[in-house]
């Protein structure tokens, strides 16, 4: 499970938490996933497996409102799996080890049932007939599900990172990554002596501009991959350092002469 709402790690936009094992061929289980003011607990079977102090899937201030959830393979194929979810569901509250060992006595044949127990259930569906483009609410609350023919990620050209989501790590490696290209495309105009410094400088970072823009209209178009503005700044401001060197060492190296 991957969450965007807490401080990422390890240089990515989310935090990556799960239990490795479960998933696996001829295995039935249920996975309780209890999310905290300031931890996220992973239960299965009713037998705590995991805890990740510091992680919560909500803001104090949070409603679900806004927010999607998807059931199957990471877009990357980073953690694949086969296999059928038969049941979900939703509660309003963070429940306590003994409400999820209540809870776990309360369901048959690997099924929750979506009302008693120790909280009322905000949504709750059974995958055992998926018959047409939606799924009943079980709750009683009216959130059905929409179940699309096709399965399409919804991803934005140029993204803004949220403040919780930044990396300043990417950032960096997108910067260093654009100077080679800056320096030596600013060097051959130069050593050309077909235009002027000026124009050399521009041309420099008007092709940074072009190929980065490239790179992150292509990504909008990666199962693994985001479109970020902050990229194409991050490479454009990498292809001008570039350039502006490469002019520095040739008045230094006297390629040029008041032109190109």
């Amino acid at each position: 499970m991957r969450t965007f709402k807490s401080a990422p790690g390890g240089g990515k936009p989310y935090n990556e938490i799960g239990v490795e094992g479960v998933l696996a061929a001829g295995r039935t289980c249920v996975a309780t996933i209890v999310s905290g003011p300031s931890e996220t607990a992973v239960y299965i079977n009713g037998q705590p497996t995991e805890n990740h102090r510091g992680i919560r899937l909500l803001k104090e201030d949070e409603t679900l409102e806004g927010h999607k959830v998807y059931f199957g393979n990471s877009p990357d194929l980073d953690c694949p799996w086969a296999g059928s979810v038969r049941s979900f569901a939703i509660y309003g509250k963070a429940w306590t080890p003994d409400h999820v060992m209540e809870r776990e006595g309360l369901r048959a044949g690997g099924l929750w049932p979506c009302g008693g127990g120790p909280a009322a259930a905000v949504a709750c569906y059974r995958f055992d007939s998926l018959i047409g483009e939606s799924i009943l609410d079980l709750s009683g609350s009216a959130n059905d599900l929409r179940k699309p023919v096709h399965l399409v990620f919804e991803k934005q050209p140029f993204g803004l990172p949220a403040g919780d989501s930044f990396s300043v790590s990417d950032m960096t490696l997108n910067l260093l990554g654009f100077i080679p290209m800056g320096f030596l495309l600013c060097l051959r105009l130069l050593s050309s002596g077909r235009r002027t410094v000026k124009n050399c400088l521009i041309y420099s970072v008007a092709a940074g501009v072009a190929v980065s823009l490239l790179i992150e209209l292509t990504q909008v178009w990666l199962p693994s991959r985001d479109s970020s503005a902050l990229d194409l700044v991050s490479n454009t401001a990498g292809t001008a350092i570039g350039a502006f060197i490469a002019f520095s060492l040739s008045q230094k190296w006297g390629i040029h002469d008041g032109r190109c």
